[in-house]
């Protein structure tokens, strides 16, 4: 099973503009945050207190989001299943995800909400029967609240897999 690469978020308190990949928050006096893509993933950096134990130097929490490619299920024979994980340096207010299973370009399956307040990391998959020689692909969907006092407060982000044929299925 390989993991699709991560986008990355960076996120600090108070943040004039944010790109549309990034979630991103900066403190009042912190610099303006910066988001940037690392290939196809996602992850959110966020900066908090005015002061902060280093000189100047906004409190920083990243949140990073991974996908894994869908593949042959290592726990239920006969399903393909895809997991996206959603990691932060440190608790956030909270956070969402759900998973969305796509079959020659359709969504096929959507996993509910996975809701996980006061945490660092939240995971959630969709699986479905498996059904060789299809094209599929996996779509992670994230929101991601800050602590109070991190603006923007809130971010969101889709990551999307690379598209799998799987050739046999388990």
């Amino acid at each position: 099973m390989s993991l699709h690469k991560p986008v990355t978020f960076n996120t600090r308190r108070l943040a004039l503009a944010v790109p549309a990949v990034a979630l991103a928050a900066t403190s009042m006096l912190a610099a303006p945050a910066e988001a940037r893509t690392v290939d196809d993933g996602a992850s959110a950096t966020a900066s908090k207190s005015l002061k902060s134990k280093k000189k100047n130097r906004p409190d920083v929490i990243v949140c990073q989001v991974k996908m894994n490619n869908p593949h042959n299920s290592h726990h239920v024979r006969g399903t393909i299943n895809a997991q996206a994980t959603v990691k932060c340096t440190k608790p956030v207010a909270g956070m969402k995800l759900r998973v969305k299973l796509l079959k020659n370009g359709k969504v096929r399956k959507t996993s509910g909400w996975k809701v996980n307040n006061g945490k660092s990391s939240i995971k959630q998959n969709a699986a479905l029967t498996c059904q060789p020689k299809k094209r599929w692909q996996a779509i992670a969907e994230v929101w991601v609240w800050f602590p109070p006092k991190y603006l923007p407060a809130a971010g969101n982000s889709t990551v999307r897999s690379a598209v799998r044929t799987i050739q046999k299925c388990n």
